[in-house]
């Protein structure tokens, strides 16, 4: 059994996974604040059989969590953590000018996508960011498109427009809103739904 960490901008997910399949996964918000003992409290609290656990393999947008982390798995399962692009290489062909700047979320992400379709791809990540990652038809990750994230788009509507609410994102029954909430509700929405289709047809 094998334990996956993907620590992103906004939240951190753990996931054990057997057999080339996920078992179980848990997620936790994305905090800096947090300590390697406030995470091993955690993961101890979570998995009951450390024995289970053969590898630990961590990818992270984020360095200063990743060596909570890290060190945190260490103390508690006594293995080594291979962390990507640290221990293990992303072999994977890209053409974009500086591969060092690629989120190893995103090539991760890429790399999947071809080994399991071996078909051109188009990956799309809601996250922090909303991302495309195009792989070509010679299995080539070519570059792609960062959006601002809806969540992040809400947060910043709210917090910059004094008299607009915090809402979340819902499907609007029309387009035009006839109160504050369904019209900024109907820009998020279908300005999402316009964007995603926009971009993908410009892609392909």
């Amino acid at each position: 059994m094998h334990l996956v960490i993907d620590i992103g901008n906004t939240n951190i997910v753990f996931a054990l996974i057997e057999q080339n399949l996920v078992i179980n996964k848990w997620r936790i918000s994305t905090d800096s604040k947090r300590t390697s003992d406030e995470y091993k409290l955690w993961l101890s609290n979570i998995f009951e059989n450390f024995k289970t656990i053969e590898d630990i393999i961590l990818g992270s947008v984020v360095p200063g969590i990743t060596e909570e982390i890290k060190t945190a798995c260490i103390s508690l399962y006594k293995k080594k953590v291979f962390v990507m692009n640290e221990d293990l290489e992303i072999l994977f062909p890209s053409e974009v000018v500086n591969k060092i700047e690629i989120g190893t979320d995103r090539l991760v992400n890429s790399l999947a996508a071809w080994y399991f379709y071996k078909m051109p791809s188009i990956i799309i990540d809601f996250g922090t960011a909303t991302t495309f990652d195009v792989v070509d038809k010679r299995g080539i990750y070519v570059g792609g498109v960062i959006c601002p994230g809806i969540n992040l788009s809400l947060k910043t509507l709210y917090l910059a427009a004094a008299r607009l609410p915090r809402i979340t994102v819902t499907r609007p029954n029309k387009v035009i809103g006839n109160t504050t909430v369904l019209a900024m509700s109907s820009g998020i929405y279908y300005g999402y739904v316009g964007l995603i289709q926009y971009i993908i047809e410009k892609i392909t």
